[in-house]
């Protein structure tokens, strides 16, 4: 059975306690804003709609306001048509487990805080958390990239000297993934290298890895 709440000009509100659970076979939960108003619907439980259910929110906005995590979906897909406004200040964050994908162009305004990891000697890249990857190593050290597959094809990593040794980058063992058609990539003191994995039909794996973008030490 849907549950409609419509506000014209002004705003409506719906207030609930405890949990509600929408049907699993095929019903529809929908919260419809007409005009110029705007709806605030509230539970002080949760709300978990079911396996063949969904909730419409349109034409017109959905106000979260709740502690950490105000919006949790378990499994399928959130689909926005139109814009998307997540936090209105520095404190409000929006997390994605998982892998966020995008089609169609990307705005944003102010400035990206990139996760990096910091290293003083040999370092294995890992494919979940790493991004950027700083060696600080006094002497040589060695950057072991993970292998690659077609979950991870496209894959990016940044790794940057920022001491006085050189940084060795390999792929996986023998000559299964490559780098630049070789086992390994050096960067001197000071460089830095933005490295793809990415399907190469020609390589012994399938995948290998390139050298996409070299930055150099200022003057």
């Amino acid at each position: 059975m849907p549950i409609i709440v419509s506000g014209s000009g002004g705003a409506t509100t719906y207030s609930s306690t405890g949990s509600y659970t929408s049907g699993s076979g095929g019903g529809e939960t929908t919260y419809t804003v007409s005009g110029s108003g705007y709806t605030t619907y509230s539970y002080s439980g949760s709300y978990t709609s079911g396996s063949s259910g969904s909730v419409d929110i349109g034409p017109g906005f959905m106000v979260v306001s709740a502690s950490s995590p105000a919006i949790t979906i378990v499994a399928g897909e959130l689909v926005v048509s139109g814009s998307s406004y997540l936090g209105t200040g520095a404190s409000h964050q929006t997390r994605v487990s998982g892998t966020l994908l995008v089609r169609g162009p990307t705005h944003l305004s102010g400035a990206v805080q990139s996760k990096y990891v910091y290293k003083t000697g040999d370092y294995t890249l890992t494919l979940d958390t790493d991004y950027i990857v700083l060696f600080n190593a006094s002497s040589a050290a060695t950057a072991s990239l993970p292998t690659i597959d077609a979950s991870v094809d496209g894959i990016t990593y940044v790794v940057k000297s920022i001491g006085a040794g050189n940084v060795h980058i390999t792929g996986a063992a023998g000559t299964a993934q490559i780098i630049n058609g070789g086992q390994s990539y050096t960067l001197s003191a000071g460089y830095a290298a933005t490295l793809l994995g990415y399907g190469n039909a020609l390589a012994p794996s399938g995948y290998e890895w390139v050298v996409i973008l070299e930055s150099v030490p200022p003057p």
